[in-house]
């Protein structure tokens, strides 16, 4: 959507091929997770931008050779995402194994469960916190500690405000943990934390 907003402002004329019946992408997925609800302001936003500038979009539509063809375009830009990964571990294919779009779209539900989340980067944190009000979490990372995917920077900055809370100082921020303000991506590190430590977020 971005690639076809620019390109329309810069005078030419996007047609955007979408195989499924609604725009977004994996944005929409990464609305569901908490702290998030502003991606899916932001994809209605984007909707509503390429209303106003009569961008041609055809859903359910994979974008063939045989389709390009036909409408002889200037130039084709690629941006169809792509798929998750799914490690070659034994049990993988098991009936009780779930991926991040099944519990993020609600395909499944779960109610006072054991759940162990494989992969406690920024997505397998934001499954945990998702999940661990009802259930008990537990996150398995082969790193030394989680979230080691969250930007360098957010990291740094956000031991600096631990560091500031410590010394009897409230940083700025959005929301609020155990009395300290905290930035979204704090909170959903800490909240976690609190599922690997509890089961349960803490509150």
């Amino acid at each position: 959507m971005q690639a076809a907003l620019l390109l329309k402002k810069r005078g030419y004329y996007p047609v955007i091929f979408e195989s499924r019946d609604h725009l977004g992408g994996s944005a929409v997925l990464a609305s569901k997770a908490p702290c998030k609800g502003m991606v899916a302001e932001l994809i209605e936003t984007m909707k509503a931008e390429m209303k106003e500038y009569h961008i041609e979009v055809r859903l359910n539509t994979p974008a063939t050779v045989e389709t390009l063809r036909a409408l002889d375009p200037y130039g084709v830009v690629v941006a169809c995402g792509g798929d998750q990964i799914v490690p070659n571990i034994p049990g993988v294919d098991r009936s009780n194994v779930y991926y991040i779009e099944d519990v993020l779209l609600r395909r499944v539900s779960f109610e006072g469960k054991n759940i162990a989340v494989i992969g406690g980067g920024h997505v397998g944190l934001e499954v945990a916190h998702f999940l661990c009000d009802n259930n008990k979490v537990t996150v398995v990372e082969m790193q030394k500690e989680v979230g080691v995917t969250i930007y360098r920077r957010d990291r740094r900055r956000g031991r600096a405000q631990e560091d500031r809370h410590r010394r009897g100082r409230h940083p700025p921020g959005r929301y609020r943990h155990h009395g300290a303000r905290q930035s979204p991506r704090q909170e959903l590190r800490a909240a976690a934390q609190g599922c690997v430590r509890q089961g349960r977020l803490c509150r």
